[in-house]
């Protein structure tokens, strides 16, 4: 599984994301009128006066009419049945009356919000918008979008694929301030034509690929949930004899909910979590995969999302199998150990961490987008504390206020830098530390412990050889040993219960 979902990033890496990010990049500067001068998707653009707004929508809808022979790549408009090139669209929302008469309260009645849709044409590219009124009608304008569709053939990997786009440019004025937010997004599916059946896709070997994907998922799915069911027997088990044991039938009744949940999780592994939820976004990936390349549905960030997570968790999975070698599990180990030290600290100094937040939010979100809501203040104050763009906010918070930026940002840098990570790593080391200790321990105690190099071992007089008989016969002997110390531990938990 680790291969397959692999390979099928490899592939939609190779044959569709550098296109995808080129043709961002081509509806932000050719289409949109954006800046951008690379492939990036930095698509958000401010427009301050009427004419500049006007303009820019006729620039898009001529542009549009025009890229099927002024473009490098090949374009075609997307048609009906009947060969009508479908028009650009126009969907405006405004209010019944004007901003001004309902913050009065002289039209609260008819403030409604009405939609309307235009089909914007080459001779008419402002279709909706009465250019005899213009002011009356930015004064009502809540918002207002142009959505278009376009079909482009490219030759990839030696294959012809033909992919349909769609496109949209949304002008928002619903925050007021004098400027109207322009942004735009884009998606695409393939196109339909040819696609009746998978074997004439041209992703045939993808869709093959995402078919092997989700039978091997499902079968995954399946024995963990085998798995599963063999836990829960073993758990039951053991509760019988714990029943048993106390000659009581109502004392396991007697106890809390919350002790019963206790006692359940050795029973439980977290591994297997991992590999489900992984198996889960899997199939979901797959089947996303396969419904793209047939065309039926247009692409979107939940098959991106599920297939990078799927691959994620069953890579992450394959930690699992160096359990068996404490040297290579230090990782989790560790992480096991210090995670309840982690978790508790990081709760204690959450609300000092959000409270910083909320002031910059009410302080500096006026002056700058790097506090503009608490999810940017967030952002910003822990991109500070890893040391990321320090000078920067430094120099962006000064023009707010000198004084006051400065005593910010001293206070929390000292605290946060010098006390609160410092803190964290403390917390990790000493678990790392314990980990090592416990592992070199548990390894003497076993008699394990190998020599460092083959002179070592066929110089030290203590090292015996022993049979295959033998051998057997400790790792039997170990595991009972092993057994029956498990049964302690949840004797004693339950005795502490």
């Amino acid at each position: 599984l680790v291969i397959f979902t692999t390979m099928q990033l490899f592939n939609y890496s190779s044959t569709t994301i550098a296109y995808v990010r080129a043709s961002y990049g081509t509806w932000n500067k050719l289409i949109t009128g954006g800046n951008s001068t690379d492939d990036t998707q930095d698509n958000t653009q401010y427009l301050y006066d009427i004419s500049s707004t006007l303009d820019h929508l006729n620039n898009t809808v001529q542009k549009y009419y025009s890229i099927v022979d002024t473009s490098v790549g090949r374009y075609f408009w997307v048609s009906d049945d009947n060969g009508i090139i479908q028009p650009i669209t126009l969907t405006t929302n405004t209010y019944s009356s004007s901003v001004r008469d309902c913050l009065l309260g002289s039209a609260t009645s008819n403030c409604k919000v009405i939609t309307e849709t235009f089909n914007c044409t080459k001779e008419n590219p402002v279709n909706g918008i009465p250019l005899n009124n213009t002011r009356s009608f930015f004064d009502k304008l809540i918002k207002m979008k142009i959505d278009f569709k376009i079909k482009n053939v490219v030759v990839l990997d030696s294959r012809n694929l033909c992919y349909i786009w769609s496109v949209s440019s949304l002008y928002d004025f619903s925050a007021r301030g004098g400027r109207i937010k322009l942004s735009h997004s884009a998606s695409y599916n393939v196109c339909d034509d040819d696609l009746s059946y998978w074997f004439v896709s041209p992703f045939e070997d993808r869709i093959l690929l995402s078919g092997v994907i989700l039978i091997t998922s499902c079968t995954s799915l399946f024995l963990i949930t085998k798995s599963f069911y063999n836990n829960i027997r073993l758990y039951l088990d053991y509760k019988k004899r714990v029943v048993c044991r106390d000659s009581s039938i109502s004392y396991w009744e007697s106890l809390p909910f919350k002790k019963k949940i206790l006692f359940l999780f050795p029973f439980l592994d977290v591994w297997h979590i991992i590999i489900v939820f992984g198996d889960i976004c899997n199939v979901t990936s797959s089947i996303y995969s396969i419904q793209l390349d047939l065309g039926m549905i247009s692409d979107s960030d939940g098959y991106r999302f599920f297939s990078g997570m799927g691959c994620m968790a069953v890579w992450i999975y394959m930690v699992r199998y160096l359990e068996y070698n404490h040297k290579y599990y230090g990782l989790i180990a560790t992480l096991k150990r210090g995670a309840p030290g982690v978790l508790r600290f990081t709760v204690g100094a959450a609300p000092v961490f959000i409270g910083y937040a909320l002031f910059g939010v009410i302080f500096f979100g006026a002056d700058t987008e790097m506090f503009d809501g608490l999810d940017n203040a967030c952002a910003t104050l822990f991109s500070l504390v890893n040391g990321d763009s320090v000078l920067d906010v430094f120099d962006t918070l000064y023009d707010s206020d000198p004084v006051v930026s400065r005593l910010y940002l001293y206070t929390y840098v000292g605290l946060f830098i010098f006390a609160v990570i410092n803190i964290f790593v403390a917390i990790i080391e000493e678990s790392f530390r314990s980990v090592q200790k416990e592992t070199k321990d548990e390894d003497i105690k076993q008699g394990i412990e190998q020599p460092e190099n083959e002179n070592e071992m066929t110089d030290n007089p203590e090292i015996i050889k022993l049979s295959q008989k033998e051998i057997q016969e400790e790792l039997q002997t170990m595991i009972v040993e092993a057994q029956k110390r498990f049964l302690l531990q949840l004797e004693a938990k339950m005795n502490e219960m």
